[in-house]
Formats: structure tokens, sequence, C-alpha cells
């Protein structure tokens, strides 16, 4: 928490590109390599213009490293950090009530109790559906 003003954003670091051994950087180095040599390919000299982002297509390993660590990102879908379930370890129950408190619900992907291997739209999309169908009946 960055404070205990709950208006106050979170601090969220997830340490990407912290490993001390620096296998992650390298393996996205290698992967950025990759992908030059296919664009490099004559098939696609037609299609290739002047790089949108300094780094992109450089030979150099600290442009790559630097373009890396300027536009990087995760596709993770972070889930399950308030897991939906009816064991004394879950943080919500099954109808979305936090446990301990009263008048609070969590309906979003971190209740799924593991992730889905698919992109998260529809299942949060079913949770809500399922969390205003608990509401309605409750009413």
């Amino acid at each position: 928490m960055r404070s205990a003003d709950p208006r106050d954003a979170p601090l969220i670091d997830p340490r990407y590109l912290s490993d001390e051994a620096g296998e992650d950087l390298a393996t996205l180095v290698t992967g950025i390599r990759a992908a030059q040599q296919v664009l490099r390919r004559p098939d696609f000299a037609q299609w290739m213009g002047k790089p949108l982002t300094d780094g992109a297509l450089s030979e150099d390993t600290d442009d790559i490293t630097a373009y890396i660590r300027t536009t990087g990102g995760s596709i993770h879908h972070l889930v399950s950090t308030c897991r939906m379930g009816v064991d004394e370890h879950s943080v919500v129950d099954p109808t979305f009530a936090v446990r301990g408190l009263t008048g609070l619900r969590v309906v979003d992907a971190s209740t799924m109790p593991s992730i889905v291997r698919a992109h998260t739209h529809a299942p949060v999309t079913m949770l809500a559906e399922r969390a205003a169908d608990v509401l309605l009946q409750q009413r």
C-alpha cells in the first residue's frame, strides 16, 4: 500500500526483468534478434520502412535492451488474488462476499480460483452475470 488513505493507488511492482542472472532480459533480446532476422528477409523488403521506435531494428545489444525496457509489458491476465471458494483460505465466498467484512463483494478476475486457458473477458462476464443473479435473489 502507498498509504492508509484508500484513495491512494497501490504501489505495484511486478519486478519484471529483475532476475539476478539476467536470463529474462537475455531471452527477450534473443527473441528480438529472431524477429529481426525474419523482418530482414527479402520477402519483407518491400514492406520495410523506418522503425517506429528506437532500437527495434538495431544490431546493438544495448539498444535492444533499452528498447525492451522502454516498450516491454506483460500480457498476463492477473487472476486469483481474491480466490473464491468454500474453504477457510478463500477470500471470497460463492456469493462474491469478502469473508470477514460486511457489505463488500468482489466480482472480477481476481476471484477465479485459477487462471483459465483463454482470454479472461468471457469468464469475467460470466462471473458478473452470476453476481447480478446472486444480488437480485438477495433483495
